[in-house]
């Protein structure tokens, strides 16, 4: 049964200014970008097994993780969980962690 459909567009930069707010501008991109504005952010919109995916992929990564794939990830994970706030609404009353995204290979 179909309940809803719901459609969401996530501004790129939006997300990047909301993770930049408490950085200093003039310092440039980080090219180790998992700080505490995105760590936050995650521990927000994301459920447990989200936020384990997010550990592990980001968190413990052994090498570099630069600022646009952190970002990219947190904006598509938002627009998802948009959407299916969107398309659910009327009939439920959803928390952000309510709707969980797993990827198969689990990261």
């Amino acid at each position: 049964m179909i309940l809803g459909i719901g459609c969401d567009i996530v501004h790129i930069p939006r997300i990047r200014a909301l993770l930049h707010r408490s950085r200093d501008a003039s310092a440039g991109p980080s090219r180790v970008f998992c700080d505490k504005r995105a760590i936050n952010f995650a521990r927000r919109i994301f459920g447990t097994d989200e936020l384990e995916a997010f550990r592990k992929r980001f968190i413990l990564a052994d090498g570099e993780v630069d600022e646009r794939t952190v970002t990219l990830f947190l904006a598509g994970r938002f627009a998802v969980k948009e959407s299916s706030y969107k398309a659910l609404r009327p009939h439920y009353a959803l928390d952000w962690s309510d709707v969980n995204i797993v990827s198969e290979n689990g990261i």
